[in-house]
């Protein structure tokens, strides 16, 4: 029994990595796709 709590225990904190580690791979992305646009937008105004 005690075993099977530790278990779940490490699979939820597993799981809110996993999800924590999303939101920051999506907002890296936007985050780099913005710079990209006013990179283009510059060459552009050039």
């Amino acid at each position: 029994r005690q075993q099977s709590a530790l278990l779940r225990v490490r699979m939820t904190r597993g799981a809110s990595a996993h999800a924590h580690l999303a939101t920051f791979t999506l907002r890296y992305r936007s985050y780099w796709r913005l710079l990209e646009t006013l990179e283009l937008l510059k060459m552009r105004n050039e």
